[in-house]
């Protein structure tokens, strides 16, 4: 495969201290092969491609469009610096997998392959922030709002293995949320430290993190609950 993968971006400095952009980036996930149906024969392939004129031996590169704006900005004579994003993206060519029924010479056949049929918008904020309290202390923090919307996926309008393996049919998902994605997440951090001795300093740092609820699969039935995890570390140091 080869693709075109431009980023594009501008910028304006607002203030010696505040920085407007935006930027336009492409990438690209690698297509790749069918590899069960190299021994399938013309008939299989025939039936197959009848109810799915898309279906080949290979499936196509998937693709990823995306659209940020944002602000930088450094106040309080340098010790404390912010910056806010949006972006809003789209998936598509999306290689999903399916299991298509098809008959040949009066047998029922379920033929499992990879098309490129799915696309799903995504957009979002991104925060991240620092101070310097004092010569000492340092506060930091994250977060991020993840909205995630399935446009078309599977067979047909929407329909998903996963859904079939759920509810008992191949219903549409679309409309739902990507799997495995949390809408929020965010962290804090501080860290503490000073001179130790002979050329040492002494540091020590706390960071909480938390992931929300995110779904296991396109069906969008069942989620994983939100985690919070926290990490804990003191150490010494020197140049």
């Amino acid at each position: 495969f080869s693709s075109f993968a431009p980023r594009v971006s501008i910028d304006y400095q607002v203030t010696d201290d505040t920085l407007l952009y935006a930027l336009f980036s492409r990438g690209y996930r690698p297509g790749g092969f069918n590899a069960g149906l190299v021994t399938s024969s013309a008939a299989t392939i025939a039936a197959l491609q009848a109810a799915v004129p898309t279906a080949g031996l290979t499936f196509a590169e998937e693709q990823l469009d995306n659209y940020e704006i944002g602000i930088k900005s450094t106040f309080l004579d340098g010790r404390a610096r912010a910056g806010l994003t949006y972006f809003d993206s789209t998936w598509k060519d999306g290689q999903v997998s399916n299991s298509v029924p098809v008959v040949v010479a009066g047998t029922a056949n379920l033929i499992p392959i990879v098309i490129n049929n799915g696309e799903a918008d995504l957009k979002g904020i991104e925060f991240e922030g620092q101070l310097q309290v004092t010569r000492n202390l340092k506060l930091s923090g994250t977060f991020a709002y993840n909205d995630t919307e399935i446009v078309n996926y599977g067979l047909g309008a929407g329909a998903c293995i996963d859904c079939n393996f759920v509810w008992g049919n191949f219903s549409g998902d679309v409309g739902n949320q990507l799997p495995t994605v949390p809408k929020t997440t965010w962290s804090l951090s501080a860290e503490l430290g000073d001179k130790f001795a002979n050329g040492l300093d002494w540091f020590s740092r706390l960071d909480m993190m938390n992931q929300g609820a995110k779904f296991t699969d396109f069906s969008n039935a069942t989620e994983v609950e939100s985690k919070q995890t926290l990490n804990a570390r003191v150490g010494i140091r020197s140049e």
